[in-house]
């Protein structure tokens, strides 16, 4: 029987065939330069398939045809030999059942662990009444007035705000949406949450360019006394680095988490909730150029490679439009990507929104519209991205940059 026929036969590639008679596992004679297998070789393979499947490696088996074939085993000596190979592997395969068995039990108690930890406890909140103060309109600068609201417990789930230049907005379970807000769900969210749909479909390198971005901004909060403190987030987004910051927030500070997608806060709303997290936090659903509160209120702002895609096609930039939210001596902390000049990204951007995205145009920003550098740190570069963000060319490299400035 020839090579081709004989592999087909025993469901196995020609390269295998091969690779055992390199090795002189199956023995076949050579005619007319062709292999030609026999009764004698598929009863090798048989015996190669079966100890295989009793987890022997090549050379054990190597080892174990040696004796056969070397061996008539008419003695105590030679059958003892040929059978510790056997009682060798099984006691090889029951310390391995061992180590497997515990780490079947570890998974077992961390599947529990996890879902403990993370049970859902409901409880729901939504916008302290001792907040509300805070709304302001963003046309004409005056407080909003809540002219109904459903409160409970001190807190705002329900009501409508207006202002007497005719602006509006309204409160639904506990966030505050304005008429410039994304109210429509995305299709993809509508089988799956914003967190879940960004880690699968973003490339593990740029993830872990944007989570480095992330840590970053957190090991700096973290050595600043956030008690008392207001702290505004644009371009929350799915919550990553509210999820994150959560334990280091006290009773005693207020955090606002604005995104122009309701569907986003809703999500990372729901998800806090769940965990039983009690902070002071302020969900706000609007156009980041139409954010209702009122100037120089925040202690700390955020952008967290939040607002990255609102300056392709808007007439936007964070730092020149949101500035006017943060106290004076208040805190910026961001992180921003930038490309090269040549890059194919910057030719498919808007012209007027392509200097948003170079790295002088970033650093000048910040002195230009009224701060000081405090810290500026280059936090890596990625070439793959995947289709969370369709607007950067794959291939294409992307710089990332942490920036810690102070409102003069």
């Amino acid at each position: 029987m020839k090579i081709g026929k004989f592999a087909k036969n025993n469901n196995l590639t020609i390269d295998t065939v091969r690779y055992y008679v390199e090795l002189g596992l199956l023995l076949p004679e050579k005619v007319n330069n062709q292999f030609s297998f026999d009764e004698k070789c598929q009863k090798d393979l048989e015996e190669i398939i079966s100890l295989k499947n009793m987890r022997f490696s090549i050379s054990q088996i190597q080892s174990i045809f040696s004796v056969r074939r070397f061996t008539k085993i008419i003695n105590d000596d030679e059958l003892n030999y040929y059978v510790s190979f056997f009682e060798n592997k099984k006691n090889e395969l029951l310390k391995e059942k061992k180590e497997i068995d515990k780490s079947i039990k570890n998974i077992e108690n961390k599947i529990v662990e996890i879902k403990n930890n993370y049970k859902e406890k409901n409880v729901e909140f939504g916008i302290p009444v001792i907040f509300i103060q805070n709304f302001s309109c963003p046309n004409c600068n005056k407080q909003l007035n809540l002219v109904k609201g459903n409160i409970e417990n001190n807190q705002l789930f329900n009501g409508e705000f207006n202002c007497e230049c005719g602006y509006k907005a309204e409160v639904i379970d506990g966030i505050l949406v304005t008429g410039t807000a994304e109210t429509s769900t995305p299709k993809n969210l509508e089988k799956d949450n914003p967190g879940n749909i960004f880690v699968k479909k973003t490339n593990m390198s740029f993830a872990n360019l944007i989570y480095k971005g992330m840590s970053w901004i957190y090991k700096r909060l973290n050595q600043t006394d956030l008690s008392d403190k207001i702290i505004l987030e644009i371009g929350t987004g799915s919550g990553f680095f509210l999820k994150k910051l959560i334990d280091s927030l006290d009773e005693r500070s207020v955090y606002i988490a604005i995104d122009n997608n309701l569907e986003f806060l809703k999500s990372t709303k729901k998800y806090l909730q769940a965990i039983g997290k009690k902070a002071n936090i302020i969900f706000i659903a609007c156009d980041f150029k139409d954010i209702p509160l009122k100037n120089d209120m925040a202690d700390i702002l955020l952008d967290v490679y939040g607002t990255a895609d609102d300056s392709l096609d808007k007439d936007f930039y964070p730092i020149r439009d949101t500035k006017h939210l943060l106290k004076k001596n208040g805190v910026w902390y961001g992180t921003y990507i930038h490309f090269n000049d040549n890059s194919k990204t910057l030719n498919t951007i808007n012209k007027k929104a392509r200097e948003k995205y170079k790295s002088d145009f970033i650093k000048k920003s910040f002195s230009k519209n009224g701060f000081n550098e405090q810290e500026v740190s280059f936090l890596g570069k990625a070439t793959k991205y995947g289709e969370s963000e369709p607007f950067i060319v794959d291939g294409d490299t992307v710089y990332h940059w942490g920036f810690v400035c102070r409102k003069l």
